[in-house]
Parts: structure tokens; C-alpha cells; sequence
């Protein structure tokens, strides 16, 4: 018989140790409970038999779900006065436990392959932050949303823009009902749950531009240590013979002709655009302000970008941990078809091993970003301490 929610009022905790809230003693039978069906379903379920494996099912949800409304019940109550008395975080082990076991007999059911999920699902149980889930699901949505406009799903797109707020919505509900969900508060399967929340922690990254994240570096350290760029290191400079030898014989801008015998001819260098001309005349023609679009300094020629690759322009010591950081996003561009075919089919009851592997790489690389962006952090806090203290010595 489910336990009597609506009876119960949050008694009042003075100090540690003092009371225990009777939903704390439904989670401990329901434990004991799980715990002796695990051990009557390892000696029952050791051939396939389909029946016993949905009866085994069925009795795990409702345990779950008697759990999940005591749990929820708790949430509201400020459980850390009778925390040495009782670990909540035991409750929330064991209700991952569980769910990992449900999803066994699922995989089991199903005659699938069975594979462990990553770290990552464990922590969606302990930090339970119904915000930020819900975050991840919208992210997800979107993305779903713009795969469908932009691969011609979308027959008269101009139905759905013209709902302005409703759009994704309407949007999904039309041509994907099963990503609708991600827009509701429904519970989700656990691998699809895993993978969602996954995809909107990288989002993040997957969003960022190299070039801005550079340019944010540099920008910062230019207004706290006026870090200099020099010119010269926009382009490099190359003997007269490689001009002629690419079929250029004179500085495109002066006219003047490339040679390395007289003295007093200016230097010829060769932008990464690969244009060669005098190096005094892109100097000049840098430092024109006619020159200059949204602050990048452009070719003379083909109007492209002159800074090239920004992490060659920072220093050297934050240079290492940039690099890492632009490796770290390439890994996880590589991967956008194989997010989006797995975002596209929509949640499932089971999956096969490559998913678990899209799920551990995920992982990889959110963890990775954590610990670079605090490298890089690290490296600029001890480059502008350096320089301060040069100066004033």
C-alpha cells in the first residue's frame, strides 16, 4: 500500500539527530525490499524467460516509484538536521542502483548487449538540478530543431517562424513528437537521459569560436599588461628568389621589384594568405585605418584575415593549454553527425555499444574542457602577476 503522503507534515528539526522523518524509514524498507528481489532474480533469471523478466520489471518501478515520492517528499525538507542519523546521499546511491538495475532486465528483455554508462549518469542522480536538466533538454530541442530546417524537413517553414515564441514547439510536434518530450518535465529513459544531458554540457564548447575565445585572451591581456601584437609576427619573411619563383616579381603595392642584391630594397614577405609583397608597404598599409574591419587587420589582396591562428600570438607560456583547448573543440566538431543521427532517432529502450562510446567521448571532452579552461585561467593569472612585477622592479 503506497505510503500516505498528504497525512504527513514536515516535523520541525531543532538540532542533528533529533527526529527522523517517516519517509526516511519507507526508503529503508524499499531498500531492503530491492535488495532481497536482486538476489531472488540472480537465481531466477539465470535462463531467458521473458515473463519473469517483465514481472521482475514491474515490481522495480513501483519500488522506484515509492521511492522517488518519498525522495521527492524529502526534497522539500531541510534534511541536513538529521543528517548524521540518516545519509540522504545513500538514498540517492541507491536509486541510481536501481535504475541501473532496471535497465539491466531491460537490455535483458530485449536480448541486447548490456554495457556499464559512463560516470557522468551517477552524478545526474546526486546533483538532482531540475534547472539545469531542463537547460540541456531545450539545447537539445534547438539543435533538433535547426538538423530539421535546415535538411529539408520543414515543408512550409514559414508556417512555423511565423509563431515567433511557439515555433519549437509547434516544430516538433509536428514533424518529431518524441523530441517533443524534451520540452516537458517527463522522465526520460536513463542512456537517452545520459546522452542529453551530455550534449547540452558541451553545447557550451560546440558553440564557442576559436577565434573568440583568442581574441578574448588577447583582448585582456592587452588591457591589463598592454600586451603587445607586433606586425611582423602577422607574416614571414622570405628571400626575393620564392617570390619570383610563385610567379611575383614586384611588391604589388608599390610596385617597386623584389631583389635581395641592392641594399636599401625592402624586405619581401608572404602573408598566411600566401601573397607575397615589400614588408614595409603591408606595414603601412596595416596601420591605415581604411584597412581595418571589426578591428582585423586585412590583406591588401584578397581581403582575408591576417592574424591567421591566434594562439600563435599569445604568449608562449598560455600558448601550450590554448593549443589543447582548440584540439579539445575540433574533437567535438568531429562528432556533430554522430550526435545529431542519435539525437535525430530519438529516445529508445535500448542501445547498441558504439553509444556508450559516443557517450564515454562526450565525457572525455567535457572533462578535458574543465581542466584546460583552468590551465589556461592559471597560465594568464601567472603571466599578468609576472609581468606587474617586472614593471615596478
Amino acid at each position: 500500500m503506497p505510503f500516505p503522503w498528504a497525512l504527513v507534515k514536515p516535523p520541525n528539526f531543532g538540532y542533528k539527530g533529533t527526529a527522523r522523518h517517516p519517509a526516511f524509514n519507507v526508503c529503508i524498507d524499499v531498500k531492503d525490499r530491492f535488495e532481497r528481489a536482486v538476489l531472488m532474480q540472480s537465481l531466477e533469471l539465470k535462463k531467458y524467460n521473458p515473463k519473469a523478466i517483465r514481472t521482475a520489471i514491474k515490481n522495480l518501478n513501483s519500488m522506484r516509484n515509492e521511492t522517488r515520492r518519498a525522495m521527492n517528499f524529502l526534497s522539500g525538507v531541510n534534511y541536513s538536521s538529521f543528517e548524521e542519523d540518516v545519509n540522504f546521499h545513500d538514498f540517492l546511491v541507491f536509486e541510481y542502483d536501481m535504475v541501473r538495475h532496471l535497465r539491466r532486465l531491460v537490455y535483458m528483455l530485449e536480448k541486447e548487449e548490456y554495457w556499464e554508462l559512463p560516470v557522468s549518469a551517477r552524478n545526474l542522480f546526486w546533483r538532482r538540478n531540475m534547472e539545469r536538466e531542463m537547460q540541456a533538454r531545450r539545447q537539445c530541442a534547438e539543435r533538433a530543431a535547426w538538423i530539421l530546417t535546415h535538411r529539408g524537413d520543414v515543408r512550409s517553414e514559414e508556417k512555423y517562424k511565423s509563431l515567433n515564441r511557439g515555433f519549437l514547439d509547434t516544430l516538433l510536434e509536428d514533424l518529431h513528437p518524441s523530441l517533443n518530450r524534451l520540452l516537458k518535465t517527463e522522465d526520460l529513459q536513463l542512456d537517452w537521459k545520459v546522452f542529453i544531458a551530455l550534449v547540452g554540457d558541451t553545447q557550451s564548447l560546440r558553440l564557442a569560436k576559436p577565434d573568440d575565445v583568442m581574441g578574448a585572451i588577447l583582448e585582456r591581456l592587452i588591457k591589463e599588461v598592454n600586451f603587445t601584437i607586433y606586425v611582423e609576427d602577422l607574416f614571414e619573411v622570405v628571400e626575393a628568389r620564392q617570390a619570383w619563383e610563385a610567379g611575383v616579381r614586384e611588391c604589388p603595392i608599390c610596385k617597386e621589384e623584389f631583389s635581395d642584391r641592392w641594399r636599401g630594397v625592402e624586405k619581401v614577405v608572404k602573408t598566411k594568405c600566401g601573397h607575397y609583397m615589400g614588408k614595409d608597404c603591408i606595414i603601412r598599409w596595416h596601420m591605415s585605418a581604411a584597412t581595418e574591419r571589426d578591428g582585423a587587420p586585412m590583406c591588401p589582396m584578397c581581403r582575408s584575415d591576417l592574424t591567421g591562428d591566434l594562439v600563435d600570438l599569445l604568449p608562449l607560456g598560455i600558448r601550450e593549454p590554448a593549443k589543447q583547448w582548440v584540439e579539445n573543440y575540433e574533437r567535438l566538431v568531429e562528432m556533430d553527425d554522430v550526435i545529431d543521427k542519435y539525437l535525430m532517432e530519438g529516445e529508445q529502450q535500448t542501445y547498441p555499444p558504439e553509444f556508450g562510446r559516443v557517450l564515454n567521448l562526450m565525457q572525455q571532452i567535457r572533462d578535458d574542457e574543465k581542466s584546460i579552461e583552468f590551465a589556461i585561467q592559471q597560465r594568464i593569472h601567472e603571466y599578468i602577476t609576472a609581468r606587474r612585477l617586472f614593471v615596478r622592479a
